[in-house]
């Protein structure tokens, strides 16, 4: 639905191409103003069907309208962001890199050293022939202006469906809730934690974990909940599967250990939810201390603890960092505030220099 959403919505202005990877083949879907190409990301050829569809295909549909003023916005920096750069050369197009994930620093242990300095080089390439970046917090902001400093560089989060989680019928649930993948980088670990410590004082109170996880990962952390009937494993689900769960819990907590800005801190607000976050980027930007929900230490299961009970202890003083953060979304977060940033940067590089 996001998906979907969102080019509905900028096709009142505009119109263009999709080209990227999915779980399938899809061929020339419409939604709107635009056209939708994909190829199967799973395919043990996945990297020709890449290159094929993020970066062949673009040329000989766009190859006439080269003289025309197109703009190509790539989702990252690294493999997408590598097709724009070609299409931005053989195009003659205005190219806007996303940088959507905190990784611009190349920190990610998973990474072998060989695979960190091709991605730091395609990076780093990228963003220097971008015209333009568009970041998500404010650490990146600052990192681009750091590294990069005559660069343009735009700031929001990415779109969410708000209209449609604002429309739904929430209510104040007896339920914490989670979401997220992988469940180490999310700190589900210190959720459980920091949740152990304070049921006691709120015995009623109950714990959700909804995300997917390994067979075996999910059994070391059910062990890890001793078996507590009071906290839940759920399956992950569709958008409207994510609504049922949000609209019903009494607050949505984030518990990363790294986070750009999450999407479902969002959804949870627009469905008038109080957060706690843990101190990420996407925290510190997007959580206000103390008026929109609580912030704390990350990794600390005693400071969350410390902030769940006191949320816990008062039901109005929830309800009303649930409102709080309602009104703050649709002023600074909601669809309308996101499509009208996305097409003024769009309008601003496409007319830059022309």
């Amino acid at each position: 639905m996001n998906f979907a959403r969102r080019f509905q919505r900028l096709s009142e202005s505009c119109s263009g191409y999709i080209f990227t990877m999915s779980g399938s083949r899809q061929k020339w879907v419409v939604i709107e103003r635009f056209r939708v190409c994909t190829e199967p990301d799973a395919s043990p050829i996945r990297h020709l069907r890449r290159v094929w569809v993020q970066g062949v295909l673009p040329v000989f549909l766009l190859w006439k309208r080269r003289r025309q003023r197109n703009v190509v916005v790539a989702y990252d920096a690294y493999a997408s962001g590598f097709a724009g750069v070609l299409l931005k050369v053989v195009l003659g197009a205005r190219l806007i890199i996303e940088i959507n994930g905190d990784d611009q620093n190349q920190q990610t242990a998973e990474h072998s050293s060989i695979k960190k300095v091709f991605m730091g080089m395609l990076f780093r390439l990228s963003v220097t022939l971008a015209d333009a970046v568009k970041v998500v917090n404010s650490h990146q902001e600052a990192f681009v202006k750091l590294n990069f400093p005559r660069k343009r560089v735009y700031r929001y989060p990415d779109f969410m469906a708000s209209e449609y989680f604002a429309s739904l019928n929430s209510t104040q649930g007896d339920y914490l809730l989670s979401i997220g993948y992988p469940f180490d980088l999310k700190g589900m670990d210190v959720l459980i934690r920091g949740f152990q410590e304070v049921v006691h004082k709120h015995p009623t109170c109950k714990l959700k974990i909804m995300g997917f996880s390994e067979a075996a990962e999910l059994t070391r952390y059910k062990a890890l909940a001793q078996e507590d009937p009071r906290i839940e494993s759920i399956k992950p689900g569709w958008i409207e599967d994510v609504a049922e769960h949000v609209r019903g819990c009494y607050a949505f907590v984030s518990a990363s250990r790294r986070e750009a800005a999450s999407r479902v801190v969002f959804e949870a607000m627009a469905c008038r939810k109080p957060i706690i976050s843990s101190r990420t980027n996407s925290g510190n930007d997007y959580v206000r201390d103390g008026e929109t929900g609580f912030l704390f230490d990350v990794g600390d299961s005693k400071d969350l603890a410390a902030k769940l009970d006191v949320l816990l202890e008062s039901h109005e003083r929830a309800k009303e960092m649930g409102e709080a953060g309602f009104r703050w979304l649709e002023r600074e977060f909601c669809e309308e505030v996101y499509i009208d940033k996305f097409l003024s940067m769009i309008r601003e590089v496409a007319c830059e220099h022309s």
